[in-house]
Formats: C-alpha cells, sequence, structure tokens
C-alpha cells in the first residue's frame, strides 16, 4: 500500500506530533510549510512541511 503525502501527515506524523505535545491547531505552536531562506521555492524544495 502506498500513502500519499497528506495521508502519511494525516495518519502518522499529526498523531504522533499532537501526542507530543504540540498543538497543531496553534500556530504559534506549529507552522505549515514554511519557504527556507535561501532555497528556490518551486519545485517544493524551499518549504519545510512542518516547523515547530
Amino acid at each position: 500500500m502506498s500513502l500519499s503525502e497528506a495521508n502519511t501527515r494525516t495518519a502518522f506524523i499529526d498523531p504522533a506530533l499532537t501526542k507530543a505535545g504540540w498543538n497543531l491547531q496553534d500556530p504559534n505552536q506549529v507552522g505549515f510549510e514554511i519557504p527556507v531562506d535561501g532555497y528556490d521555492a518551486e519545485p517544493w524544495n524551499g518549504v519545510t512541511d512542518y516547523c515547530l
């Protein structure tokens, strides 16, 4: 079975972060798809999935 990135995040990563105490609904605790300085934004190589 192959999961998409979105399904992997929903099924595994988000629950693990929540269990570790991170509030995924609080943008002061967790940011999503944050651009990284010094990298090109396309094709997504300059974006973090999560910023804690």
